[in-house]
């Protein structure tokens, strides 16, 4: 195993966070909705519609984190 460094293990944990957010917002959403006339449920489409929200959302965290640690740098 390789060793990490904490700015590594942070990022990872932010990935790893907004994929969790995902997957549960994602079933939520279509546990909740009905499907439309073509049979597409709603709730891929409002999904679709947030996604780049959250992408933007996640890279603002990775970026907050890169700074962080570049300050810390001697």
């Amino acid at each position: 195993m390789t060793e990490k460094t904490i700015r590594e293990l942070t990022l990872e944990a932010i990935d790893r966070g907004l994929a969790e957010s995902i997957r549960q917002q994602f079933i939520g959403m279509a546990l909740a909705d009905p499907t439309d006339d073509g049979g597409t449920p709603l709730a891929l489409k409002r999904f679709k519609r947030c996604l780049p929200r959250l992408a933007d959302l996640h890279k603002q965290a990775r970026a907050m984190v890169g700074d962080i640690f570049k300050e810390e740098r001697p």
